[in-house]
């Protein structure tokens, strides 16, 4: 992933209001397995508040993908790189 994919990443996971690891090589200021934990949990939660809506828990997580930001920004670098292995043939 180049410095601008990373660069577009970041700001999708800020928009969503999400963490973004900052360190150095001698300090880590995020602990990413409490970062984890705490999005599994609000997750979970709701999911089981909205679980009516879905068959299954994959399809919950879907549509969650399907609606973030970064979501989006992944998916769109994905086909633009199918996009170039056709052209390649």
């Amino acid at each position: 992933m180049g410095a601008a994919d990373k660069a577009e990443v970041r700001r999708a996971a800020l928009a969503e209001g999400r963490g973004v690891a900052v360190r150095d090589r001698k300090t880590k200021t995020f602990d990413c397995v409490e970062w984890k934990d705490r999005a599994q949990e609000r997750l979970w939660a709701e999911y089981e508040a909205r679980k009516g809506e879905f068959a299954s828990e994959v399809e919950f997580l879907n549509a969650k993908a399907e609606e973030s930001e970064i979501g989006k920004v992944i998916r769109a670098k994905i086909a633009r790189a199918k996009a170039a292995a056709e052209a390649k043939g």
